[in-house]
């Protein structure tokens, strides 16, 4: 018996409708009071912070961490939407991998996290011919789109 993952997260907002077309559009989460999201499988942190801790805009009681894919990709479509990124040099480890800030339109901060990357379980590549997206004719069909796949979280507060 116990808690097996996080079922819902509901928040007040001043425009509900406007605020999940937002994370739709620039997220691809389905968000709204019918929406659905199934994530990937992974880590999420749960983890309050010191009332006083800088980690975040004080002015806000949480922040959103989102797990995600190809994180430089993401980051230049949420500057082409006109959305801040901050990136700072200093957030990024090889333990816990890449991070960027944005905030959604009613101000709450998100962390977007790019986990480090699990070992290849490919073959290696012998260098003779190079990789397959190195071929001729390897498009855009092998690319992996960016996205968001999970809450999550940084483990702990620097």
């Amino acid at each position: 018996m116990g808690v097996t993952g996080i079922g819902g997260l509901f928040f007040r907002s001043r425009d509900p409708e406007g605020r999940a077309a937002w994370y739709r559009e620039h997220l691809d989460i389905a968000a709204g009071h019918d929406g659905i999201w199934q994530t990937d499988a992974g880590m999420t942190v749960f983890a309050p912070f010191p009332a006083d801790s800088d980690y975040f805009d004080a002015d806000q009681s949480f922040m959103l961490n989102f797990r995600v894919t190809e994180l430089d990709a993401l980051a230049a479509k949420l500057e082409a939407a006109g959305i801040p990124v901050e990136r700072r040099a200093e957030w990024n480890t090889e333990d816990y991998g890449c991070f960027a800030r944005i905030h959604d339109p009613e101000g709450l901060p998100i962390e977007l996290w790019e986990p480090p990357s699990a070992p290849s379980t490919e073959p290696a590549d012998d260098g003779d011919e190079g990789s397959a997206r190195d071929q001729p004719g390897a498009g855009d069909d092998d690319r992996v789109e960016p996205r968001v796949t999970e809450i999550g979280a940084l483990p702990t507060e620097p």
